[in-house]
This record gives structure tokens, C-alpha cells and sequence, in this order.
């Protein structure tokens, strides 16, 4: 059975996932209509949110997902 920060801290992740999913499909969309600024500004926000769900991984699902 695993710990409940562990249960927590993978419940994070992937809300910061899916926010990150969100985010791209936004960026998308502004580039698609020529606000390449924007767009690249939100494609920043997601690399971050997509950072910090891999920082909130426990250990044994990051080695799962490759990502240490």
C-alpha cells in the first residue's frame, strides 16, 4: 500500500499534467490565429507545469515513466 503523500503528490502531477495538455492546446490555438507571442509565452507556462508534475512523481513511478 503506498503512503498517502505518495498518493497526493501523484494526484498533483497529474492535475499538472492535464493543465499542461490545457495549456497546449491554448498555445495552439493562438498561434493558429498569429499571436505567436502569446502562444509562445503559454508553450513557456507549459514546459514549467510539465516540470513540476515530474518533480511530484514518487520516485518509483518517475523510473516507470523514464523520467530519472
Amino acid at each position: 500500500m503506498k503512503p498517502a503523500n505518495e498518493d497526493l503528490a501523484a494526484s498533483r502531477a497529474e492535475v499538472a499534467y492535464r493543465m499542461a495538455d490545457a495549456v497546449t492546446y491554448l498555445s495552439r490555438v493562438a498561434a493558429e490565429v498569429g499571436m505567436k507571442s502569446i502562444s509562445a509565452e503559454l508553450l513557456a507556462i507549459q514546459r514549467r507545469l510539465t516540470k513540476s508534475a515530474e518533480a511530484r512523481l514518487p520516485d518509483c513511478q518517475r523510473r516507470r515513466a523514464g523520467t530519472k
